[in-house]
């Protein structure tokens, strides 16, 4: 799971020096006069575990990466994040999880979001996903639990550098008349973690970013 982790995180990186190669200054905001929408976001993401997860892993901070594309208030955000924790409580998996073990986490999914405001300054939408996650434990071989979860929660962009409207062609092949944006990405979420026992439960997720959008 960590490999599908790093490759996505690769992948998404690849995406963002693409973007970024091409002028497009913006991950999730700005609109063409077509609907379409293409960015990047990348900040940072905290984790912050619930229930019987919470007695082993209480909380990861880390990053998180992603490449969106949108179609008027719809987006959809392919994305990976990985955060860094230690264990404070041992059990067994593929051989023993010792106390203090430094652990990780990483997950790889896809979101949808839907505008529900959209203004001048600021975006407001509701989002839901899907990913595949790992907790993964850096002192056993990198031995991982891993599982599927579902997440729901809201999404807060604040546009700091609107850019004026202009043609451009994307990718030297699609012409279009853009509006970069670019600015801060607040996203708040709770997730259900399918881990096996005993790591099972759900966690609360705060990430922030910066994210650019033509």
């Amino acid at each position: 799971m960590k490999k599908k982790v790093l490759a996505a995180l690769v992948c998404s990186m690849m995406l963002v020096g693409q973007l970024s190669a091409q002028g497009l200054s913006s991950a999730e905001s700005a609109v063409g006069e077509n609907g379409f929408s293409l960015g990047y976001v990348l900040g940072y993401a905290g984790e912050f575990f619930l229930g019987d997860l919470s007695d082993f892993v209480p909380q990861t901070h880390g990053f998180w990466v992603g490449g969106t594309a949108g179609y008027k208030a719809l987006t959809a955000t392919l994305e990976a994040s990985m955060g860094f924790g230690a264990l404070d409580a041992p059990f067994v998996h593929d051989g023993p999880w010792i106390m203090g073990d430094n652990v990780m986490t990483g997950q790889v999914g896809l979101t949808l979001d839907y505008a529900l405001y959209n203004g001048e300054y600021l975006r407001l939408a509701p989002m839901v996903g899907v990913a595949g996650c790992s907790l993964i434990n850096a002192e056993l071989d990198e031995t991982s639990v891993d599982a599927l979860r579902l997440m729901a929660g809201a999404q807060l962009d604040l546009k700091i550098m609107r850019g004026a409207s202009q043609e451009m062609a994307l990718f030297g092949l699609l012409p279009m008349r853009v509006k970069m944006d670019s600015g801060l990405r607040l996203r708040v979420f709770m997730a259900r973690n399918f881990y096996k026992d005993p790591c099972e439960g759900n966690s609360l997720n705060v990430s922030l970013g910066w994210y650019q959008k033509l």
